[in-house]
């Protein structure tokens, strides 16, 4: 789970810096992390199942716990892969976000990355100290989701923003809230 927990950690990073830069250089590594991602989740959601019918009842909350994990893991990997995908198809179409609107994606992004940074240090080291400030940095999220569109729609009527990035916009802060959740 180590590996999966890494290459999430790594496509989310490779994303949030292609949502940052515009920049497209590394699709190739996503998609190669995002294929041992999806192979290492089957594989181990597999071994589990069979492992969960040779333990005792009190063991099967553990392997519960690791099924949820490898479901967030996997969650997680789509929603790098589609963060990327939506920085391409801007670039194909050489749409470019205000630099409000990229500050203020990169604000939401940042506290998402704290989030599975402490997830990833509580699952590891089994390390629970900072637990609680997931459900902090939840609510954060879910605020500045909604703050994040009501500036985005008085930037579309001040004509800040161009019409045609809103959609992007909205898919990107509605995918950073949707990982906070998870």
């Amino acid at each position: 789970m180590k590996i999966s927990a890494r290459l999430v950690e790594e496509n989310i990073t490779l994303s949030f810096n292609a949502m940052e830069t515009g920049k497209l250089v590394s699709n190739e590594k996503i998609e190669a992390n995002e294929a041992v991602i999806d192979f290492t989740n089957g594989a181990l959601t597999r071994f589990l199942i069979k492992l969960s019918s040779m333990v005792e009842q009190s063991d099967e909350l553990v392997i519960g716990s690791y099924f949820h994990v490898l479901n967030d893991l996997k969650r997680v990997g789509d929603h790098a892969e589609n963060f990327y995908e939506i920085v391409a198809e801007m670039s194909s179409k050489n749409l470019n976000f205000s630099e409000k609107g990229r500050n203020d994606i990169k604000a939401m992004s940042d506290k998402v990355m704290q989030m599975l940074v402490i997830s990833k240090d509580a699952f590891d080291n089994l390390n629970k100290t900072e637990l609680s400030m997931l459900d902090e940095f939840e609510e954060e999220i879910d605020a500045m989701k909604k703050e994040l569109t009501a500036s985005h729609f008085s930037r579309l009527a001040e004509g800040d923003c161009g019409m045609e990035v809103s959609p992007y916009y909205s898919s990107t802060i509605a995918g950073l809230e949707r990982v906070a959740t998870i």
